[in-house]
């Protein structure tokens, strides 16, 4: 259910780029106090950004189970943007994968570090359903190299994947932002058995929701 709630999010984001191309949402900022208009500017010209969130599972009732950290630089063009996206994750072998042993895979963990880049596109689609300029959302696809270690595992772990994200953004300024994200983490992952040296493969694959900030530069 959550993978399909990632994608409905995704093609919503990506299909309204599709129909309005460059972003285009003029913001006014006004004194807290007095109310009274400070300065007004255009998301579409913004040149860069670091967006740094802490990341966690979406079922918080078992949210010790996957808990990390993400950061993401864009650099913003029309009508894609390139990313640099890095995460650290720390998760449970059973949150993530399939794996089975003689060990309890709700206690052991899997400690992953993916670094990758790819391509996001930003929409004020959301502002058909919540009317608010300092308002709109993000859309981002990244291939990643994942390094990980595990508590069960003593050979290093290597392999590659995907992430697929959406995000939504408070603008409170024109150099600062607020973010809720979602990201669908998708990893093909490899060691070789040091006594055997047999290969073994496996896939890790988890969701994550996070709270973040965002600076403009």
């Amino acid at each position: 259910m959550k993978k399909i709630i990632l994608l409905v999010a995704l093609v919503y984001g990506f299909k309204s780029f599709s129909n309005q191309g460059q972003i285009n949402s003029e913001i006014t900022v006004r004194n807290s106090e007095t109310g009274i208009k400070d300065y007004d500017y255009d998301i579409s010209n913004d040149s860069y950004s670091l967006d740094l969130s802490y990341v966690t599972n979406p079922n918080l009732m078992d949210s010790g189970s996957i808990s990390g950290f993400r950061g993401q630089m864009t650099w913003f063009k029309n009508p894609y943007s390139y990313v640099l996206l890095a995460s650290k994750t720390s998760t449970t072998l059973k949150a993530a994968t399939s794996l089975t042993g003689n060990y309890d895979e709700t206690t052991e963990t899997l400690d992953l570090i993916e670094a990758g880049i790819g391509l996001s596109r930003r929409s004020t689609l959301i502002n058909t359903f919540w009317d608010n300029a300092h308002i709109y959302d993000e859309s981002l696809f990244a291939v990643n190299l994942v390094t990980a270690t595990s508590t069960i595992i003593e050979e290093s772990i290597r392999g590659f994947g995907m992430t697929a994200g959406y995000g939504l953004f408070y603008r409170t300024s024109k150099s600062f932002h607020w973010a809720l994200r979602a990201d669908y983490h998708l990893n093909s992952l490899a060691y070789t058995k040091e006594d055997t040296q047999l290969d073994v493969d496996f896939i890790a694959t988890w969701f994550t929701v996070g709270l973040g900030m965002g600076f403009y530069f």
